[in-house]
């Protein structure tokens, strides 16, 4: 799911606290060929920050790039230029056995539907590992895992109800095979990707449900026994549009809206018992409209909301999930990059990136943080 564009500030939204913790804007893209628009965090693999654009490069089709953590120089890897080769990326890298692999949300074949590609990380040479035809899936959101040699994904749309599907691919072979086709009271379009926990794989669907409000699910390996863990219904958040962590048993996650305010939530929820908890209701005053997924760092859950804080153009945060209040640690705004997407870290320094920046909002950048 794209993200919404109207960032204009809502009137009388209340301020936020002024931040102690400054970003530092890595890399600023110019929406030339060095692309522009990242929609997804980055990864950290070879010394580099890796990451895609879902827009720029030669022919606007989005790019693949490399950050120096160190210098902030950005070399570009690949640009797609559609059709065949994919376009549009929209999802965060998987580094396994020295290779980059992804999805792309268009291209491919005739459908359009997008793909799922290797990518060298020296020579930057693509190679499309399977394109999507709709009956098995179409229009992928969301990046790869990896668990016992495999990789494994989700697709937003496609299958037989339109609704979204889970896959399996094989990086020697490229056998793909459908695990779950989505739709109805078992969650409908799975806007993020999966997570490998006890055995298992766990994700997020954005809709459907008993309530129409997304759910969390569970299914083995193979795609058998899929159940569903929880279906939200509002006050406990709606609308699920990002993926899940693990942290000492039990799972993490944030709703894009839902909870008091109806603005979204953290929750987290005991894959055993299915019991699911309310960690936070964001008000919009340190948050609103949480698209992005958790990351656990120090004992810590760090995530961004979208929207919200002193500008409404999105905030930095940390939570301890065994209790307390939110802290939010940043205050975006124009100058320095807005729509925050997810983060992640490395060597105690945390990464970004933000979709849009500059005082016409366009772009993007690449930031860090020392919490």
């Amino acid at each position: 799911m794209r993200k919404s564009y109207a960032f204009a500030l809502i009137a009388g939204s209340a301020l936020a606290a002024p931040c102690a913790a400054q970003v530092t804007t890595l890399y600023s893209f110019s929406g030339a060929t060095d692309g522009e628009n990242p929609r997804a965090g980055l990864i950290f693999a070879r010394g580099a920050l890796f990451g895609t654009t879902g827009f720029g490069g030669t022919s606007q089709m989005g790019t693949v790039f490399k950050i120096d953590p160190a210098s902030g120089a950005e070399t570009v890897l690949h640009r797609f230029a559609g059709g065949a080769d994919g376009a549009n990326p929209f999802a965060r890298l998987l580094y396994f056995g020295g290779a980059l692999y992804g999805t792309s949300w268009g291209g491919g074949g005739t459908c359009g539907c997008g793909t799922v590609f290797k990518l060298d990380p020296s020579t930057g040479a693509n190679t499309v590992l399977h394109v999507f035809a709709r009956t098995d899936g179409a229009f992928p959101t969301a990046g790869l895992i990896v668990a016992g040699g495999a990789l494994y994904g989700t697709t937003s749309q496609g299958g037989t109800r339109n609704a979204g599907m889970a896959f399996k691919i094989d990086p020697a072979s490229d056998a793909f095979r459908v695990l779950h086709d989505f739709g109805g009271f078992g969650g409908r379009t799975p806007f993020a990707g999966l997570l490998y926990h006890a055995g298992a794989l766990y994700g997020t669907a954005f809709a459907g449900g008993a309530k129409g409000d997304g759910v969390v699910f569970r299914m083995n390996l193979g795609g058998s026994a899929y159940t569903v863990l929880h279906s939200f219904a509002g006050a406990d958040g709606s609308h699920p549009q990002a993926g899940l962590v693990s942290y000492a048993g039990a799972l993490y996650g944030t709703t894009r809206r839902g909870g008091s305010m109806d603005v979204g939530t953290i929750f987290t929820i005991d894959p055993a018992s299915r019991t699911e908890r309310v960690l936070h209701n964001f008000s919009g005053t340190e948050g609103r409209v949480i698209e992005s997924g958790l990351t656990m760092h120090g004992g810590l859950l760090y995530g961004t909301a979208s929207f919200g804080g002193s500008d409404d153009m999105g905030t930095l945060y940390s939570l301890n999930p065994g209790g307390g209040t939110l802290s939010v640690l940043y205050n975006f705004a124009a100058d320095n990059g807005i729509l925050p997407n997810e983060v992640m870290f490395h060597g105690g320094t945390l990464y970004g990136t933000t979709d849009l920046s500059g005082a016409n909002a366009t772009y993007g950048t690449v930031f860090s943080m020392s919490p």
